[in-house]
């Protein structure tokens, strides 16, 4: 009975991506690569003493903030966490750090990625951070669409007080 209600946590969670699942899949994980790479990185020279102090600093502060934005846009967001589109009924959430940014998970996931990018100063990680970031966005239209056709007018008073990204 217990493994039941495991999937049906698991099926609320991950829900419908609001654009094609290659392209979300694939951003998805250039993403989640280049901060492993990162944060994988940033363990293994931490022992090194170099002339990159300053650029270690710049690249954990952006991170850190990042990580901050993501705890209050969950906190804000609640059991209305959804990977994807939620199929079941939800409401529109707009409280908490959702009155700065329409999509400030969005916004910590550049933050990671800008972060890596500072830090490991790698062409390969700017065509991550890149390619995450151009398909993020595609997502974000997606789910604006979504957003306008489920919830009307209240969204589109919310767009006009809120900014898509900062």
């Amino acid at each position: 009975m217990r493994h039941d209600n495991v999937l049906k946590t698991i099926r609320r969670f991950i829900a419908h991506p609001p654009i094609n699942t290659s392209l979300y899949c694939s951003g998805k994980v250039a993403g989640y690569a280049l901060w492993v790479w990162y944060l994988i990185s940033l363990v293994f020279r931490a022992g090194e003493f170099s002339n990159d102090y300053l650029i270690t600093s710049i690249s954990l502060t952006i991170f850190v903030g990042g990580l901050i934005l993501v705890l209050l846009a969950l906190v804000s967001l609640g059991r209305s966490t959804r990977i994807g589109l939620p199929v079941e009924t939800t409401r529109l959430r707009t409280g908490g750090v959702y009155q700065l940014s329409r999509n400030p998970m969005y916004v910590a996931f550049t933050m990671f990625s800008v972060a890596a990018v500072v830090y490991l100063r790698e062409p390969v990680s700017i065509l991550l951070a890149v390619y995450s970031t151009t398909v993020h966005h595609f997502i974000i239209l997606g789910e604006e669409e979504f957003l306008r056709r489920r919830f009307g007018g209240a969204y589109l008073d919310y767009t006009r007080r809120v900014r898509r990204y900062l």
